[in-house]
């Protein structure tokens, strides 16, 4: 997972990365849910 990041906006979290030519969105996570969801998640990238 080198190179992924997570932005929180709002209730949600962008989960990304990024190289000089591309933005690759993995996931947008509504951070009201139960964070175990979001293990899940990242897991599967």
């Amino acid at each position: 997972m080198d190179g992924v990041r997570i932005k929180v906006v709002s209730h949600f979290a962008l989960i990304y990365e990024y190289s000089k030519i591309e933005l690759r969105i993995l996931a947008i996570f509504d951070t009201r849910q139960n964070p175990s969801k979001l293990d899940q998640i990242i897991k599967k990238v």
